[in-house]
């Protein structure tokens, strides 16, 4: 059985996907403000308030998932994919860093990136997944982090 989402689910999954998720997520602003703004039409020319409780409900969606969409659509998901500390590394490179990189340190397994403890306290700064984001802080916590990416 599917899980429902809530609304700052679907608006972290969107922004995880960049500029492409600005645009969804510009798209489903527009279905919200068009609900709303058929409320309030069509209730007012018929002279029924009940509308009063639903109008600004759409609005409030309207205006987050519209303001989410226009910041992905100007920084293409956030300042940190940008900033070449966090790219994505290939498999020698983690091996190397997760080698030489003090601990305690962190491994997001979604992004491959090694992340210094100062960077990232149980959260990738780069996809702010908290689950995927695992702390190594042992020998065995690396072999789970080796196994995790494959490696």
């Amino acid at each position: 059985m599917a899980r429902a989402r809530t609304a700052e689910q679907i608006l972290a999954l969107l922004g995880r996907a960049g500029r492409a998720g600005g645009v969804v997520a510009l798209a489903v602003a527009a279905l919200f403000g068009w609900t709303a703004w058929s409320l309030f039409d069509q209730r007012l020319t018929e002279g029924d308030r009940s509308w009063f409780f639903v109008a600004p409900l759409t609005l409030t969606l309207a205006g987050a998932f519209g303001l989410t969409g226009l910041y992905l659509l100007v920084t293409g998901g956030g300042v940190f994919r940008a900033d070449p500390r966090f790219a994505p590394m290939t498999d020698a490179v983690i091996l190397e860093r997760m080698a030489s990189q003090p601990r305690p340190y962190f491994v997001c397994v979604d992004c491959r990136v090694v992340l210094a403890f100062e960077v990232s306290v149980g959260r990738c700064p780069r996809c702010n997944s908290a689950s995927a984001c695992l702390e190594v802080n042992t020998d065995a916590d690396a072999a789970t982090v080796r196994s995790a990416l494959g490696l």
